[in-house]
């Protein structure tokens, strides 16, 4: 199993040496000026902002902030470094966003460290706008070492994703892997997973949907996992690591919130419990959302209260695209006795497509009004959003 081995230090034998690029000239950079600032220079800052505000579209705001930390630019050798990006696919507001987040890339030292670490995410299958948003996020992988680090790191995620190319999704929509590494709170929190029994498929679904849930602090991710467990949800099942993700983003004080939320409809704690475990992101709903729309399917819609225990994913849905337009159509139908009842989950889990097809065409020729009905409601959600 991959995650018993998470705490090994991945150690390549033969790490892929990237191919240095050619540094070349780019013209546009720098032209204007032919003195070169100094560190020492008073007006360095100011000419190194005028400089990027006129090679790379920078605002002035923009540039004079980067130059904090980087305050003299040499004309030259900084052509080179945005020439470099260039050939390697970097586009200039691509360009313009990584220096502002990393401004020690016009540098020629940093240059030469930076690139062998850019040149290996896409030999690895990463896109220049793939890379610049790896950059973005987490500018400190540039300060890694590509050996010890960088390399390891994204083995770790890509034999863990089973591809190079997932492995760039994960590490472009959670940079906080790359600030730990292998030997984190990440390889931590994995390993307490697997020794929950839940299976590498299931945590591969918690990285997918809810990457930096895996980053949480240790006594916190905890405390979450032993509340699901106690729960009695299957480790087996994605609903597990939903259920997880749901604990870790609530405090406990908000998890009572809402427990007393559902409760002012007459749900126990253990009912609520039992709706959690079906639909975890029940307990993400506003109060807001919940009044109304429990309100409207107790009184428009005849339903008890109790009947959402075992179907949550209902008050989850849309209130005026889908819930109001669909039941009201349904209401009208059951009124003229074209169908004898109300199934919620039939009419409202259900496709557009599907919906029309046995709610509306049927008997669209003798009750247009039932499609005028559900266009004039649909209509007035598009009105609204407009």
């Amino acid at each position: 199993m991959f995650l018993q081995n998470l705490f090994k230090t991945l150690r390549l034998k033969n790490p892929p040496k990237p191919q240095r690029c050619n540094l070349s000239l780019t013209q546009k950079l720098f032209l204007s000026s032919k003195a070169e600032p100094t560190p020492g220079d008073a007006n360095a800052r100011s000419q190194t902002a005028s400089y990027l505000v006129s090679a790379l579209g920078l605002s002035p705001e923009s540039a004079l902030a980067s130059t904090r930390w980087f305050p003299a630019v040499n004309p030259k050798e900084a052509a080179k470094a945005v020439g470099a990006l260039e050939e390697l696919g970097f586009t200039q507001s691509q360009i313009a966003s990584f220096v502002l987040k990393f401004p020690r890339a016009l540098s020629p030292v940093s240059l030469k460290t930076i690139l062998p670490k850019i040149e290996f995410l896409r030999s690895r299958g990463a896109s220049s706008a793939e890379v610049a948003s790896i950059v973005s996020r987490c500018p400190r992988i540039l300060d890694r070492s590509l050996e010890r680090h960088i390399v390891p790191t994204f083995e770790m995620i890509s034999r863990f994703m089973e591809s190079d190319s997932q492995a760039i999704v994960i590490l472009m929509r959670c940079a906080g892997i790359w600030y730990f590494g292998t030997m984190s709170v990440f390889a931590t929190n994995c390993q307490a997973l697997a020794a929950a029994g839940v299976p590498d498929n299931v945590v591969r679904c918690m990285l997918r949907r809810q990457p930096n849930c895996l980053l949480t602090a240790r006594g916190k991710f905890d405390s979450a996992l032993e509340k699901v467990k106690s729960i009695g949800i299957d480790p087996l099942k994605n609903k597990f690591v939903m259920s997880l993700s749901v604990l870790i983003n609530l405090a406990d004080s908000t998890w009572k919130r809402k427990v007393s939320m559902f409760g002012r409809w007459g749900w126990s704690e253990e009912d609520t419990l039992r709706a959690f475990e079906r639909y975890p992101n029940c307990m993400l709903l506003s109060e807001k959302k919940l009044g109304e729309t429990m309100e409207f399917f107790v009184n428009e819609m005849g339903l008890e209260p109790s009947y959402f225990i075992t179907n949550p994913i209902l008050l989850s849905l849309s209130f005026k695209n889908r819930i109001v337009p669909r039941c009201l159509v349904v209401r009208a139908l059951i009124s003229k006795k074209l169908v004898q009842r109300f199934s919620p989950t039939t009419a409202l889990m259900t496709s557009n497509t599907y919906f029309v097809e046995k709610f509306l065409s049927p008997y669209s020729a003798e009750h247009p009004s039932l499609l005028l009905l559900y266009q004039e409601k649909l209509g007035e959600v598009e009105n609204v959003s407009r």
